[in-house]
This record gives C-alpha cells, sequence and structure tokens, in this order.
C-alpha cells in the first residue's frame, strides 16, 4: 500500500507550504522571476490622491529619444545604460542561446525542442532551459517542451521547477491513454525523484510507485525506487 495517496495539485500546495522553512531565499527568488517583488515592496508606495479636474484638450508633439530604460537622460547615464545592457546580452550569449538570435523561421516549438534537445545533451543545461522555455511561449500546450525542460531542472537541482513542470505535464495528458501512458510514467518518476531529493519520500515513493504501474518493464524506474526506499529505510 502505498504510504500516501498520488499528489494533486491540492497536495502539492500544502507540500509547498510545509518545505518553505527549508527553503530560506527562494520564494523572493521565485517573485522576482515572475515579477511579483517589486509590487509586494510599498516602502515608496503614497497614497492616492483627489483626482483634479480635466484640463482642456490640446495636442503637443513631442519626440523622444530611444531608451532601454524609462528613467529620464537627467537622471541616468547613457554610457552606464549601455555598459549595462552589452553585459546583459553577453551574459544570454553565454549559455549558448539568446532568443534575439533566432531567424524567423526558427521560432518554432518543434525547432526549439529539439535545438533545447542538442543542448541538453553535451550538458548545457541553462541553454536548454531557456530554448524550451521560448517553445513554451509560442506553444504552451506541447507537453514535450515541459517534459525535456523538467528534465533540465532536475539535472540543475532545481527541484522544485522540475515538480511544476511535471505537474502541468501530468494536466495536460488528458485523456490518459495507451499513446500517453509512457510519458506519464516518466513525469511521475521524475516528480518522485524530486520528492525525495527534498526529503519528501512519503511524497515521493508513491510517485515512483505509480510511475512503475504505468511502465512495469522499466528497470530505470524499478531502481530509483529500490534506491528510494533503502535510503529512506521504508519498507514495502
Amino acid at each position: 500500500m502505498p504510504l500516501v495517496k498520488e499528489m494533486d495539485k491540492k497536495s502539492l500546495q500544502k507540500f509547498y507550504v510545509r518545505t518553505k522553512k527549508q527553503r530560506p531565499g527562494h520564494d523572493l527568488i521565485d517573485k522576482i522571476l515572475q515579477s511579483q517583488y517589486f509590487n509586494t515592496n510599498h516602502i515608496f508606495h503614497e497614497p492616492s490622491k483627489a483626482t483634479p479636474l480635466p484640463r482642456k484638450s490640446g495636442i503637443i508633439n513631442v519626440t523622444f529619444s530611444e531608451r532601454a530604460f524609462p528613467t529620464p537622460a537627467r537622471e541616468s547615464s547613457h554610457i552606464e545604460e549601455q555598459e549595462w545592457l552589452a553585459k546583459q546580452a553577453e551574459a544570454r550569449r553565454k549559455t549558448g542561446f539568446v532568443i534575439e538570435d533566432l531567424r524567423p523561421e526558427e521560432q518554432d516549438p518543434q525547432w526549439l525542442k529539439d535545438k533545447g534537445d542538442d543542448f541538453f545533451k553535451v550538458g548545457n543545461y541553462l541553454a536548454a532551459i531557456n530554448a524550451y522555455t521560448y517553445g513554451i511561449k509560442i506553444s504552451n500546450k506541447m507537453t514535450a517542451l515541459y517534459v525535456n525542460r523538467s528534465a533540465a531542472h532536475y539535472a540543475l537541482g532545481n527541484y522544485y521547477r522540475c515538480i511544476d513542470d511535471c505537474s502541468t505535464v501530468l494536466e495536460l495528458m488528458e485523456p490518459k491513454c495507451e499513446r500517453n501512458r509512457i510519458s506519464r510514467a516518466k513525469c511521475h518518476a521524475r516528480r518522485g525523484a524530486a520528492l525525495c531529493k527534498l526529503s519528501a519520500p512519503q511524497h515521493g515513493i508513491p510517485e515512483l510507485e505509480t510511475a512503475l504501474k504505468l511502465d512495469p518493464n522499466n528497470e530505470s524506474i524499478k531502481y530509483d525506487l529500490r534506491a528510494a526506499r533503502q535510503y529512506f529505510n521504508i519498507k514495502e
């Protein structure tokens, strides 16, 4: 009998809450990545003021110079801005994948998946994640992009993001059928392994058991399940 039922969205959320104290700073990073952090910082927020009466309409012609930063020129230095932009572009290029460098014919989700796979095979997991992520922006229902990105996240130790991608795939794979059985097994196995890495075998081992039921002859899943039980001293 499994220790707990297969994880659903609600139980996964509860798991995040319980493990929040074990990942200091991680929530802040997630919020920054999702552009939510600055909305939670109320230090510079001013109370709303009464709206003045509208002025009479008119037309004023203004010509703006091209700027990548929102600050006016008197408050910022153009030289420093350009240096900063150059450094950011170089940092993106070091991963081996830059969206701005793509030709129009390359902005195809299947091409991006294949490109991500090439990066993954040589161990450039950051570039692989970039390729898969851009593919998802173009086609957010293509399950292979999430499956492969979860593998790249797992390889980098990004276990929470790996779990998120696996959960998304399992939601997209409806209806459950023979054609997606192996992919579902792979997602359950990877999600289970990630949960075990996060010291949550009570959730991870049932995921591995579910994966083995879907793919009974998979030796890799058998090995992972056996290793997890042995490591956490859990009997069948």
